[in-house]
C-alpha cells in the first residue's frame, strides 16, 4: 500500500469543487489510516511548501483546505496541541503557521489587490479564533505557547496586508484574557495602521486619541 505523501494531502485538501461544502464530514478519508506523527509532518510540509503546493489552486480552494486544517469542527487535524503533545511539535506548527501568512495571505491578500477572494480573506480573518491553541495542557507549557502565538501576531500585525492586520488584532483580543499587557501594548503601537472602525469594533479606538 502506497504511503500517504505530500501529494496525497495536498490533492485531498485542495481538489475540490468549492461549491461543495459537505466534503469535510465525507467518509472519503479516515484520518485514522495515517498516524498522526506521520500526518504531522506532512503538514508541516505542506506550510512550509504553501506557493509550491497550491500553484493552479484557486484561493477559494485554498481557503477551504486551510480551514478544514485548523477547525475542530471540521476535521480533527488540529493535533498540535494538547496535553500529551510536545512543546517543540507544537512550536514547530505555529512557526510554519507564520509561514502560511507570509507566503499566502500576505501575498494573495495584499494592498494592492482589489479582487482577492474572500473565502481566503475570512480564513485568515478568523484563523486565530478557531486554532485551538489554548486548551488542556500543562501550566508552563500552556504559558510557552501563548507567548509563542504573542510573537507571531506582533509579526503579523505589521505586515502590509490589512487581512492579515486584521487577523492579527482578532488574534491579540483573544490572547487580551491572558496576557492583557502585552496585547494592549502591540495594539497601541499598530493602532495607526489600523481602520478606526476596525478598533472600535473591538472597543480599541481609544488608541487613535
Amino acid at each position: 500500500m502506497k504511503k500517504f505523501n505530500l501529494s496525497d494531502l495536498s490533492t485531498y485538501l485542495f481538489q475540490r469543487e468549492v461549491s461543495d461544502k459537505h466534503w469535510a464530514f465525507s467518509m472519503e478519508y479516515e484520518p485514522s489510516y495515517v498516524e498522526d506523527g506521520h500526518l504531522g509532518s506532512l503538514i508541516l510540509d505542506l506550510f512550509k511548501n504553501m506557493p509550491a503546493v497550491c500553484e493552479g489552486y484557486s484561493d477559494a480552494q485554498i481557503a477551504q483546505g486551510l480551514n478544514y486544517i485548523i477547525n475542530p469542527s471540521l476535521s480533527d487535524l488540529a493535533f498540535f496541541f494538547g496535553g500529551d503533545v510536545e512543546y517543540e511539535i507544537t512550536e514547530k506548527f505555529l512557526d510554519s503557521t507564520l509561514l502560511v501568512f507570509k507566503t499566502v495571505f500576505a501575498a494573495r491578500l495584499a494592498p494592492d489587490n482589489d479582487e482577492y477572494d474572500h473565502d481566503l480573506s475570512y480564513v485568515c480573518k478568523v484563523w486565530w479564533d478557531v486554532l485551538p491553541y489554548v486548551c488542556d495542557m500543562k501550566p508552563d507549557i500552556q504559558r510557552k505557547i501563548l507567548k509563542k502565538v504573542l510573537g507571531i501576531l506582533e509579526q503579523i500585525i505589521a505586515m502590509d496586508s490589512m487581512v492579515c492586520r486584521e487577523s492579527a488584532l482578532r488574534g491579540l483580543e483573544s490572547l487580551s484574557p491572558y496576557m492583557a499587557q502585552e496585547c494592549d501594548r502591540i495594539i497601541a503601537e499598530h493602532a495607526s495602521r489600523l481602520p478606526k472602525d476596525l478598533l472600535a469594533l473591538f472597543n480599541r479606538d481609544r488608541y487613535l486619541h
